[in-house]
């Protein structure tokens, strides 16, 4: 039994535009099979360039890289790139889009778990193996294979809090991480949220536990962040939600406070669910937001506009009393 679900797109490359001028789509194939098994399926290539060009297939296998869940590609005389059976050359008519078909033999003593491999479309022959360089573009279409069986699963979070451990700032943005370990044999996806409440448990926000839709290899540890911001930044640029309001004076930071208002003391509780067992973990994190620029500005504003208000008072009251005298 086969799936197939278009999730994502990974893009390699060494010479720009060349790669500009081919697709492959879909980027991401999730297949499901037993061991001994042999499954097909295709994928589409399109050539938007002006002439015909001939492509080479590579296949590798990847692992993750690093805790970003980027992955690191391997080649390697073993697993599923070696079960993939694929084309060596495909010639695609200029501006035409050409079905490749692909079969994956699996073995059968193959122990049940998640296999991870990519197809990369080419545009140079691939290096040989003896070490030559190959200058060109490739651009890949994901294949996680899971092979079904007893599989062993083993998670973990191991760290849940804001950036640093930092427990007060002075304005939003807030930034949540957690590490996520996966000790099993297939991959796993975290679903869930990031619950944010004030003192007296009012709901301030609810955040997304898994904004990338990221997934988590097996033997490795992944990073998933969420912001809490209300205004002037996107949560899926974290880059941009962070510097959002760190810049400009006094009175602009400010405004940014007063635009984004947060004080006082919070909880953020991260509830989410993972594993075919649908296992759940929660973990809670206290923080204080601080707005000490715009509380300056509102004390200073209410204490001017007590002056003004102390000195009207006076100020009528001796013209009362100034027409009473004067009615004598």
């Amino acid at each position: 039994m086969t799936s197939a679900v278009v999730c994502g797109i990974f893009l390699f490359i060494i010479t720009a535009n060349n790669v500009q001028a081919l697709s492959v789509t879909p980027p991401r194939i999730e297949l499901e099979t037993d061991p001994g098994n042999t499954i097909s399926g295709e994928f589409k290539i399109t050539n938007e360039a002006p002439q015909a060009q001939t492509y080479y297939t590579e296949v590798e296998n990847f692992e993750a890289r690093d805790e970003t869940g980027n992955p690191s590609f391997i080649p390697s005389p073993e697993g599923l790139a070696t079960w993939v059976d694929v084309d060596d050359e495909i010639r695609v008519p200029a501006g035409e889009q050409v079905t490749v078909p692909y079969t994956i033999s699996v073995p059968a003593n193959t122990d049940p778990g998640g296999y991870f491999a990519s197809i990369f479309i080419r545009t140079t022959p691939p290096p040989a193996r003896g070490g030559e360089v190959s200058i060109g573009a490739r651009l890949g279409t994901l294949i996680f294979l899971r092979v079904n069986g007893n599989i062993v699963e083993g998670v973990d979070i191991l760290e849940y809090g804001t950036r640093n451990q930092q427990r007060v700032f002075n304005s939003l943005p807030v930034a949540f991480y957690y590490r996520f370990q996966n000790s099993g044999a297939d991959r796993v996806k975290p679903v869930g949220e990031i619950k944010i409440k004030n003192l007296f448990r009012i709901t301030s926000k609810v955040l997304n536990a898994n904004r990338t839709d990221g997934s988590v290899l097996p033997s490795s540890i992944r990073r998933f962040e969420s912001f809490w911001v209300n205004s002037g930044g996107g949560q899926e640029d974290s880059v941009t939600v962070m510097s959002a309001g760190a810049e400009g004076g006094f009175f602009q930071k400010a405004k940014w406070q007063w635009d984004n208002f947060a004080l006082g003391l919070y909880s953020a509780k991260l509830d989410i669910t993972f594993g075919s067992n649908d296992n759940t973990a929660q973990q809670t994190f206290w923080f204080i937001v601080l707005p000490w620029q715009l509380i300056i500005l509102l004390v200073s504003g209410l204490l001017i506009a007590l002056i003004l208000l102390r000195f009207t008072i006076r100020r009528y009251n001796r013209y009362i009393i100034g027409k009473m005298k004067m009615g004598r």
